[in-house]
């Protein structure tokens, strides 16, 4: 039976591999098919691993992003099996399978434990903002409110200036915080209603003391979760994290390769099955990382809800 090392049968395989252009001097400088397929999943390799991290960066629909981290992973851990089969001789794996299944349970748990640790963490920064976003909203409405017990006057200048808050909220300053920034027009109407009750200081009546006391209250409270909401906003998961999510990842990847299986097609769906877990992990980090930007993402209708009750009480 004719051997790789039979001259006619090298040609053969070039020319199945790289067609016939320069198989002559690549003979020459003893490349065989094996190093060209070796090489080509290499650089497959580093495509994969780059346009992993380039999806966590990259804006666009949250359910594309996480079919496509998953989908490259996948590709990623089946290319990496077959590179492994063609460095790593079969019988190696054999006589060092007790030490590659310790090693891969210790990695395998502390991977577990980084990844849970990074999912609670912006999970938790998720439910705060929701929780700020829905408190100022809260303390705005009342505010409004309180202002009915006051003169036309006031009355007009809290309800206009409340309106302009909330409305300059959902319009202006929920963009800019995808972006980590805020809104001056927000900022301009929170600066009039305390001016406005800067200015009733000394001037309402007694009876109006504590109706003053609560609206100042309230305005305080909105004031202080705004710059809590602001805040979560910039929000982001340490570089360090991430790289210990996509090393810890790589690193348990690698480890599943080294088993021994006499079923290759058993092997990939398990790598493949662990492959797709770990990624997601990643993609549910990347998708809950901002609080305020993306499709998972706070929403503004508290304040919407604010405005609709202004208006409804207006008729």
């Amino acid at each position: 039976m004719p051997s790789l090392a039979d001259p006619e049968l090298k040609r053969r395989e070039y020319e199945r591999v790289l067609g016939p252009r320069d198989k002559k001097q690549l003979l020459a400088a003893g490349i065989t098919p094996k190093t060209v397929r070796t090489a080509v999943h290499v650089l497959a390799l580093v495509g994969l691993a780059v346009g992993l991290w380039w999806l966590k960066k990259v804006t666009f629909s949250t359910k594309l992003q996480g079919v496509l981290m998953v989908t490259a992973a996948v590709l990623l851990g089946d290319i990496g099996l077959k590179l492994t089969r063609r460095l790593v001789p079969f019988g190696m794996l054999r006589r060092h399978s007790a030490a590659q299944t310790a090693i891969f349970a210790v990695v395998g748990t502390v991977y577990g434990l980084i990844a849970a640790f990074a999912i609670v963490a912006v999970w938790q920064d998720y439910t705060d903002a929701n929780t700020v976003v829905a408190q100022e909203a809260n303390a705005l409405g009342a505010l409004e409110h309180m202002s009915r017990g006051f003169d036309v006057v006031t009355k007009r200048q809290v309800q206009e200036a409340a309106r302009t808050y909330a409305y300059e909220i959902i319009n202006d300053e929920w963009p800019a915080m995808a972006r980590g920034k805020d809104s001056e027009r927000v900022q301009g109407a929170l600066t009039e209603l305390w001016q406005v009750y800067t200015d009733m200081a000394g001037k309402h009546r007694q009876a109006d003391q504590s109706l003053y006391e609560r609206s100042i209250y309230q305005l305080t409270e909105m004031d202080t979760n705004r710059r809590a909401r602001l805040a979560a906003s910039q929000d982001r998961i340490p570089t360090i994290l991430w790289l210990m999510l996509y090393s810890g990842a790589l690193s348990t990847l690698v480890l599943a390769y080294l088993f021994e299986s006499p079923n290759d097609w058993f092997q990939r769906l398990v790598v493949a099955l662990l492959a797709a877990t770990t990624m997601f992990a990643v993609f549910l980090c990347a998708a809950l990382e901002g609080p305020f930007d993306g499709d998972i993402s706070v929403s503004s209708k508290p304040f919407q809800y604010v405005i609709d009750h202004m208006q409804n009480l207006e008729r």
